[in-house]
């Protein structure tokens, strides 16, 4: 089957050669994901499901560079940014960011990993579910900005 059958069979349905070319191109659009998605691979993962008021909220981003071109990461201070929201997206107040790192150049196919200490950049003191995203620019990329997927969990009162 080649794409004049299928057009022809959407123009049949829409009984319109324009709305069966906007209907194929929709249908495009939803199935092909972004190119820049796929090149970087990168999530946020809180490592466990619930935290104490007060303790240490440690998450790790984990980075899988799927293109075939070299990555250079945490050459600038904001190569990295996190947002944290609260119960049904309530933005937390950011203190400062986290501190630059050290430059690395994550190789093609290579995976990389990296720990925040969140707690002292964002005010965990409400009991409730906290929603962290994250996104890395790529300088060497035309400063291609690549989200995150976000981790979830939920911060509780301590039993006395």
């Amino acid at each position: 089957m080649n794409i004049r059958f299928h057009l022809a069979k959407v123009n049949q349905l829409c009984k319109s050669e324009a709305v069966g070319r906007f209907f194929l191109w929709v249908i495009g659009l939803c199935c092909v994901p972004g190119i820049q998605g796929q090149l970087l691979d990168v999530r946020v993962d809180s490592g466990r499901d619930n935290f104490v008021l007060d303790e240490r909220v440690i998450v790790s981003v984990s980075i899988r560079n799927n293109s075939d071109q070299l990555a250079v990461l945490a050459n600038e201070k904001n190569w990295i940014q996190f947002t944290v929201t609260r119960g049904k997206g309530v933005l937390v107040p950011k203190r400062d960011d986290p501190s630059d790192g050290d430059v690395f150049v994550l190789k093609a196919g290579g995976v990389v990993g990296r720990e925040f200490r969140l707690d002292s950049f964002f005010d965990f003191s409400e009991p409730g579910e906290y929603t962290v995203s994250a996104f890395i620019v790529v300088p060497n990329w035309g400063n291609k900005r690549i989200e995150a997927f976000p981790a979830r969990f939920q911060v509780m009162r301590g039993h006395d």
